[in-house]
């Protein structure tokens, strides 16, 4: 986008930005949302979802200016403070999660063999310092060198750890069966979320030695978090 560009969709953002504190007056209604995940599952596109349909709710439209009035992403939870209408996205785990009002957490996980390959491909599709980027926000213990020989990205102490969650009204969702569930997390955050065409996760550009590795390894976990249900919905937040 040109310095032009940006500087009309600041502007145009500005009557859209008193909009949007206008039909967040009531908090209760217009819950913050925080999108937390073990991480490629399809996070940003359910986050990008999320916002984009939000914004149709509270503006009646969404323009790409809206990014910035209703996304957030909150890599460290500690203290984190979150304004009504908006969602953001975290790898962070629990522990540290405290709010002082309304709060809907939409937890996505999914197979982990795959998150792992996924971030194999990111390697060579995104480089060496996006790898860096992603192992701090998941809070690992391990490099990629390691990811082949054990749980370096702590999958299963997310999966476990955001699953165990109360205090908070919470829908943990499988990223397999996301599309399957679309109504009920519609109905979750109070919203009808569009999402994009499923595409389906295959790794055929992997060395197959890779996959297979990769499959033996987290093979226990695979089938741990396969026995899970769909979805898990815990309603007891402060409402």
């Amino acid at each position: 986008m040109t310095d032009v560009k940006q500087m009309l969709a600041v502007l145009r953002s500005g009557p859209r930005a008193i909009r949007l504190a206008i039909a967040t007056r009531n908090a209760r209604a217009t819950p913050p949302i925080l999108s937390p995940s073990i991480g490629r599952v399809g996070s940003t596109m359910l986050w990008q979802a999320i916002v984009s349909s939000r914004a149709r709710a509270l503006l009646g439209s969404y323009r790409s200016s809206d990014w910035r009035l209703i996304s957030a992403m909150r890599w460290n939870l500690r203290g984190a403070r979150f304004q009504p209408g908006t969602v953001c996205k975290t790898h962070d785990f629990p522990d540290d999660l405290a709010a002082s009002g309304p709060l809907r957490i939409v937890f996505l996980f999914g197979r982990p063999s795959d998150v792992v390959l996924s971030v194999l491909r990111c390697r060579d599709t995104k480089g060496l310092a996006w790898i860096s980027d992603h192992l701090s926000h998941m809070h690992a213990r391990g490099g990629l060198d390691e990811i082949l020989d054990r749980d370096v990205l702590r999958l299963e102490e997310q999966v476990d750890a955001w699953r165990a969650v109360r205090g908070f009204d919470i829908l943990c969702l499988k990223y397999e069966a996301l599309w399957e569930n679309r109504q009920v997390l519609s109905d979750f955050v109070g919203f009808d979320v569009a999402l994009p065409d499923r595409v389906e996760r295959d790794f055929p550009d992997l060395d197959p030695e890779i996959v297979r590795r990769a499959r033996e390894t987290y093979a226990a976990l695979d089938a741990k978090v396969a026995a899970l249900p769909d979805h898990q919905l815990v309603m007891e937040g402060v409402r």
